[in-house]
């Protein structure tokens, strides 16, 4: 994010500039477009493509007729990388299809599905903004930004600051790490046993 530039909105390709998409909640669906199993990489790149240009089946199919999958797969990428400014921490496939957002640390901290109820609260609470408002509105690169700097009396900031502890070797605290365990992720603790805490 450069504060001295605008966000970029459209994309060039063979001479023809395009405008996007890149609401937050486009950026969202096309990550569970890249998740869905049961689609085929091309499926996934048409959903993809209609969601980000807006694209009817008529023009979907203009744009991809002269192009391959690498092509496609290309335009893809660097639309992720430019243009909704992925990060490093961000999980992509074998096909660099975005899959996950990562976080900085080592561990998983938050999961957009899992914490969507308290990241709307967190929005609410420390902008006043209604993410179902914001629509087709708020752009990913500011809905990143915005996530990224709720502040530590939300939620979901006392929820990713408790995943995110870890004892120390010399003090060991039972309370705390019981309610880690509270709020961690659904794929975490599996083999958890009270008599180990």
């Amino acid at each position: 994010m450069q504060l001295q530039y605008g966000l970029e909105t459209n994309i060039t390709i063979d001479g023809v500039t395009y405008p996007l998409d890149l609401s937050f909640n486009t950026i969202l669906k096309i990550i569970d477009i890249n998740n869905d199993e049961d689609l085929t990489l091309l499926d996934q790149l048409g959903l993809i493509y209609t969601l980000l240009f807006g694209f009817n089946d008529s023009e979907l199919s203009d744009f991809v007729s002269d192009k391959d999958l690498e092509d496609l797969t290309d335009i893809y990428n660097l639309i992720t990388k430019n243009l909704f400014e992925t990060a490093e921490e961000d999980e992509f496939d074998e096909e660099g299809l975005l899959v996950k957002l990562g976080n900085k640390n080592d561990r998983q901290l938050y999961d957009i599905e899992h914490d969507a109820k308290l990241i709307y609260a967190g929005f609410w609470q420390a902008y006043g903004i209604d993410l179902y408002e914001q629509h087709g509105k708020l752009h990913w690169i500011k809905f990143k930004a915005l996530l990224a700097g709720l502040p530590k009396d939300t939620r979901f900031a006392e929820v990713t600051s408790l995943r995110a502890w870890e004892p120390s070797k010399v003090d060991y605290d039972t309370a705390m790490r019981r309610n880690q365990q509270k709020v961690a992720l659904p794929y975490e603790y599996e083999d958890y046993d009270e008599d180990d805490v």
